[in-house]
């Protein structure tokens, strides 16, 4: 454009920066106009970038004057229509800018970049709506228009809010491809991650895959994407919710209230507080937090758990809505198992399975119907204070009738598969003149306790008659420092004598693994910072104790030499 506007060639010029406007900032599209002749000004592509110049300078309505007059050109209607969009946006809000990027649309060529962008600020628009298949269908249009011109931040933008529209629909799997793609079109450019990781790890979340949500949270808060901060945080809240770990998650939600943050995580804040009142019981706070939230399909969800909405009502709303989620929630809570089976198989709604709400309505019949069972998997954690999660309920050690029918349950849970009665009840209760009585015994208090079969008998063996997982059984892929410091079993390491010694190996080993690796990548970043910045004295002071730590003394001894150097100058 310079070299054009220096050969005299002004009207090229012109017509070249229309083309290509959106790679213009402000400043070079003022000197652009300022230096046209008066002949051009008249001409269409200088209407149109007037009127682009003119709306990033809040000359909202000399905007719309130049943008009208630019409409009336075949050659830049499908642009100036997308520009009136935006004047229209800031001027009547998203419903107003609607109907001049409908029009932008429908103008453009099918391999436009302004097709692709009136697609995306139109299925933005739907998405904020709720109108989730309008949204759905615009957003891939948007994702195949800039895939097609090789736009890719333009891509993951557009990946990122169809994962949002499938996401709210309750097609979670479909949602979670998207959410990978956006993903990885973002970080191959070294563009910001944590809202997505946020999004994502709220899939993993409503999935019951703990596991994967953590590691999505911790890879989020590794970004240290401002906008994120908020989301991430809550989302560690709700992890820790469903972990049965509520004290940990309530401080967890409290702390993220006390960031600054939009209305939308306000909203998400005071719903995550209704459900921690809800799981503890306190159902009167439950309501009042819900109360203060607007009419939505998600509230309803949890005033319909709390019996404050008829789930029949729920239902119809969500089937209006298309929200499979939600959908799924209000069959079960209405008994109609066959029909929300499939929802549940379908898209791994598994966090269902964690409401105590829920399993107050299902469980009673998961012991007749083994497809029910599988909604509810029982999770043992063994590292630091036992707990047993099931049902949306958490059970410690004192809430069982003796340490040794926790024993037995570690042990069932531990064995992964069907284990002789009489080996369990003979290396429990071997001083009991009745061994196989104490384990029934144990047996019927552990049932009445959780208020399921969890175990069952059959031809001598005991098994799990429901899913069940274990911290113990993945001691070698943890990578939490501070789970790794928790010791194994502490309370029945007594009564467990070899589990416990053995998973405390494991344990010690991948910690000292993890502190190597973790000294390692620390010891290469201190070198790294010394040689950008030499006299950084905290920084050469910190690499000589690293070197130390590891054994390099001959280079501790260099630096401390190369210290005193610096000190002396």
């Amino acid at each position: 454009m310079e070299l054009l506007l220096g050969s005299g060639l002004a009207e090229e010029a012109l017509v070249l920066a229309a083309a290509r406007e959106e790679a213009l900032d402000l400043p070079s599209l003022r000197r652009l106009l300022a230096s046209l002749p008066e002949a051009l000004r008249e001409h269409p592509a200088s209407l149109l970038l007037t009127g682009r110049a003119a709306r990033q300078q809040g000359h909202l309505d000399l905007a719309e004057i130049w943008l009208q007059r630019a409409a009336e050109t075949e050659a830049y209607r499908a642009k100036a229509w997308f520009e009136l969009g935006l004047v229209q946006l800031q001027v009547q809000g998203p419903e107003g800018a609607r109907g001049a990027w409908e029009e932008a649309f429908r103008l453009s060529n099918k391999r436009s970049l302004v097709r692709g962008k009136a697609a995306h600020n139109l299925g933005g628009v739907y998405l904020s709506q709720g109108a989730w298949q309008e949204a759905q269908s615009y957003l891939s249009e948007a994702v195949g228009t800039f895939r097609l011109l090789g736009y890719s931040e333009g891509e993951a933008e557009s990946l990122h809010l169809l994962a949002l529209a499938l996401h709210s629909q309750g097609r979670l799997r479909a949602a979670e491809a998207r959410y990978r793609e956006a993903l990885r079109l973002l970080a191959e450019r070294g563009r910001p991650t944590g809202l997505i990781l946020s999004n994502l790890a709220e899939v993993y979340l409503l999935q019951g895959n703990l596991d994967k949500a953590k590691a999505t949270i911790l890879a989020g808060e590794e970004v240290g994407e401002t906008r994120a901060r908020g989301y991430l945080q809550l989302n560690r809240a709700w992890l820790h919710l469903l972990q049965g770990e509520l004290e940990q998650g309530q401080a967890l939600l409290e702390k993220a209230h006390s960031l600054e943050g939009s209305w939308e995580l306000e909203q998400e804040y005071t719903l995550l507080s209704a459900r921690f009142a809800r799981y503890k019981g306190d159902r009167e706070k439950a309501e009042q937090e819900l109360r203060k939230l607007p009419p939505s399909l998600r509230r309803n969800l949890e005033l319909a758990l709390l019996g404050s909405v008829d789930p029949y009502a729920l239902e119809a709303e969500a089937r209006a809505q298309g929200a499979l989620f939600e959908l799924t929630a209000s069959l079960l809570l209405q008994g109609r198992f066959s029909e929300a089976l499939p929802l549940l198989e379908q898209e791994g709604f598994g966090s269902l399975g964690f409401d105590p709400d829920i399993a107050k309505k299902v469980l009673p019949l998961a012991n007749k119907e083994a497809r029910l069972r599988r909604l509810f998997p029982l999770k043992l954690y063994g590292m630091g204070t036992l707990r047993i999660v099931f049902a949306g309920k958490r059970y410690l050690l004192k809430d069982f009738p003796t340490r040794k029918a926790a024993a037995l349950l570690v042990l069932l849970v531990l064995g992964e598969k069907p284990q002789p009665r009489a080996a369990l009840a003979e290396r429990l209760w071997p001083e009991a003149d009745n061994p196989l009585g104490s384990l029934s015994t144990a047996l019927y208090h552990i049932h009445r306790l959780v208020g399921a079969r969890v175990i069952e008998g059959k031809g001598g063996f005991l098994s799990l008659a429901y899913p069940a997982n274990t911290d113990l059984t993945r001691i070698e892929e943890l990578e939490d420092f501070h789970e790794l410091s928790l010791p194994v079993l502490p309370e029945l390491q007594d009564i467990l004598v070899d589990e416990a010694m053995i998973l405390e190996a494991q344990r010690e080993r991948r910690l000292r693994y993890l502190v190597e690796q973790e000294t390692g990548r620390a010891l290469q970043y201190m070198e790294d910072l010394v040689m950008k910045s030499p006299l950084d004295i905290g920084a050469r002071e910190h690499l000589i104790s690293l070197y130390e730590e590891v054994g390099q003394k001959r280079f501790a001894h260099l630096q401390k030499r190369r210290l005193e150097q610096l000190l002396g100058a």
